[in-house]
């Protein structure tokens, strides 16, 4: 066992909100799979339907995944029915993944789940919320909300820190029509950042989102997606450098999230000083049914260490 953010975890290994993790799915897939913990995807107040447009882009050739699926879910009070159904099933720490708006009514989630995961950096919110993650004030009061309501280990999902030498690699990506659509944002930030998320005792951080971008035709100018640019080299650059970043200024404990294709991904962000690794997009880049190669996919993780 080992303990991350107050949880006692079998392994190191969770599933990343938002890959097969909608309540019945996280029963179906990923319980029996083994992994250390699960995430819920993100809960908002209100159901969503989800976007409707395109909703995602693989390039299995190229290595990317962007997906703008708009966090379709089932809301609060549908969230909790679930929660009450399927709980005493789950033999795995639950981590209930919350969004940062509304979140004094979310946080009530953390009756029925081990922790809470709040979403302060989903790139494709229309309000406030990507930018809550790169604000020292904003997510303090985002945080002290939750920590009002509940008493559960929380995990903030924080952005991708992306300074001028990250900016420069995601160039590399403009001759697939991929752009990035946030500012920069350097280590010292992020550091100044997890200094305060560690005074005040949340309990650990997801690093990170996926890399908030716009795809077009190269031709035409006209956009593909907007959305959430993952499973990249460039993904694992930046987490690595976020790690070694927190690492410098704090003993957080850290989950690392983004590039995770095959297990020396998640070795290396260990040895960096994460202490658990979440898994999803890499299965996407697989060739055949995503859903079908789950099971194969995490594998290679889990029955190693088991």
């Amino acid at each position: 066992m080992i303990q991350v953010a107050s949880l006692n975890l079998r392994n190191p290994y969770l599933n990343a909100s938002g890959i097969y993790s909608q309540i019945p799915e996280l029963y179906k897939f990923w319980q029996p799979l083994g992994v250390g913990a699960l995430v819920t995807k993100t809960i908002t107040f209100d159901e969503r339907m989800g976007y409707k447009g395109r909703r995602m882009v693989i390039n299995k050739e190229k290595g990317y995944m962007i997906n703008r699926m708009g966090l379709p879910n089932p809301g609060l009070q549908k969230t909790i029915e679930l929660l009450k159904e399927y709980k005493s099933k789950f033999k795995t720490p639950l981590i209930v993944s919350i969004l940062a708006d509304r979140e004094k009514e979310l946080a009530l989630l953390g009756l029925y789940a081990d922790a809470i995961e709040l979403n302060v950096s989903c790139p494709n919110e229309e309000k406030n919320v990507p930018n809550i993650g790169y604000s020292l004030d904003l997510l303090k009061q985002v945080c002290e909300n939750v920590m009002a309501k509940t008493d559960k280990p929380i995990i903030v999902k924080l952005p991708p820190y992306i300074g001028k030498k990250e900016a420069e690699l995601l160039k590399l990506l403009e001759n697939e029509g991929i752009y990035l659509r946030f500012p920069i944002h350097e280590s010292y930030e992020l550091k100044e950042i997890i200094k305060m998320l560690d005074k005040i005792n949340i309990s650990g951080v997801t690093m990170s989102n996926t890399i908030a971008v716009r795809q077009i035709n190269l031709e035409t100018k006209e956009v593909i997606i907007q959305g959430g640019l993952s499973a990249t080299l460039i993904n694992k650059q930046i987490v690595l450098k976020n790690i070694q970043a927190a690492k410098e200024v704090s003993d957080i404990d850290i989950i690392a999230s983004g590039g995770v294709l095959i297990k020396k991904d998640a070795d290396n962000y260990l040895s960096a000083g994460a202490k658990a690794v979440q898994l999803g997009s890499g299965v996407y880049l697989k060739q055949g049914n995503p859903q079908e190669n789950l099971k194969e996919f995490v594998k290679q993780f889990i029955y190693e260490k088991n």
